[in-house]
């Protein structure tokens, strides 16, 4: 901390590194945003772990997370993949789009499952995919933005100063509540401004996991993308896979989502959910569905029946 601001310098890549064996418990959200940079490519053992820290403290968004990891979902992705091949004769393509993966760590957990398979191209995507950095003119802070816009922190990476811009001020000291007031004041229009208009001021920071775009990159078949739940776009498709983000929603944004998702699906065509169980979050919920018209109809419970079963068996896709 300096005089109540957050100083990334005293967390350096290395030590991070040293601390991610305690799962970095004392890592704070502002300063996982500009050491995010630091990962990429090949990474060792102790470095995924760092990177692991990481995202569970970043915030894609205002309203998004990005707490996946590999393995999250072992119990069932071979479950998963061999209800799919079972599904599919083995001279059918097959097109799988996996939505809502956050970091893309298990979308590659799936697209490894089903390596082999011929005929098989598989997109992963997610809304909050990446996140703007806004270099501001004549200055030394760098503000980063999410993929609609909203800006969520200041940077100034050569006085290692971060500043959390959506905080609530009565969490901050009086130092942080003074520089985020004038930020807001004299530095956020600017960068407003630049976004906008785009150029070299304007960069990415992606929230891929650098497995994942590796794989990208070695695999024709494997692609990525942004992708929003209510309004998909890649259809037609032989199979939809949703994990997790059905806890944060209510039943009628379940249907409006279900109803938007579905009908991307061929008929015949796989819907795969998965998410903990609301009465007991160590039981896996998980179930297969099957369009056969303008319904879903129940293929297999892969675990625990998902929450939302009834919900997806009473979809009319007509509508």
């Amino acid at each position: 901390m300096r005089f109540g601001l957050y100083d990334f310098g005293i967390l350096d890549r290395d030590t991070l590194l040293a601390a991610a064996g305690s799962k970095s418990k004392g890592l704070k959200q502002e300063i996982a945003y500009p050491l995010l940079r630091e990962f990429s490519g090949a990474l060792t053992e102790a470095e995924d772990r760092a990177l692991s820290a990481l995202y569970f403290k970043l915030r894609g968004g205002e309203r998004n997370t990005k707490r996946t990891y590999s393995g999250k979902y072992e119990r069932v992705d071979a479950k998963i993949a061999q209800a799919i091949l079972d599904e599919f004769p083995s001279d059918q393509a097959i097109r799988v789009h996996d939505m809502a993966v956050s970091n893309g760590a298990t979308a590659l957990d799936l697209f490894n499952h089903l390596q082999g398979r011929e005929n098989l191209s598989f997109h992963a995507t997610d809304y909050f995919d990446l996140l703007y950095q806004v270099d501001v003119p004549e200055s030394d802070w760098t503000v980063l933005f999410d993929v609609e816009g909203k800006a969520l922190q200041y940077i100034n990476y050569r006085r290692n100063i971060v500043i959390r811009v959506h905080r609530s001020d009565r969490h901050y000291k009086l130092i942080n509540r003074w520089m985020k007031s004038r930020l807001n004041r004299d530095v956020l229009p600017k960068a407003q401004a630049v976004l906008k208009d785009g150029g070299s001021r304007v960069s990415e920071l992606p929230l891929w996991h650098p497995d994942f775009l590796n794989a990208v990159s070695e695999n024709e078949n494997l692609t990525c993308g942004r992708e929003d739940l209510f309004a998909p776009e890649t259809a037609p498709v032989e199979v939809i896979r949703i994990m997790g983000v059905f806890r944060m929603m209510s039943d009628t944004r379940h249907v409006a989502l279900l109803n938007a998702v579905c009908k991307t699906l061929v008929q015949g065509g796989l819907l795969v959910v998965c998410m903990e169980k609301k009465r007991d979050i160590s039981l896996l919920g998980c179930s297969a569905f099957r369009r056969v018209g303008d319904a879903m109809v129940l293929a297999k419970d892969l675990a625990e029946p998902h929450d939302i079963s009834d919900i997806v068996l009473g979809l009319d896709l007509s509508e």
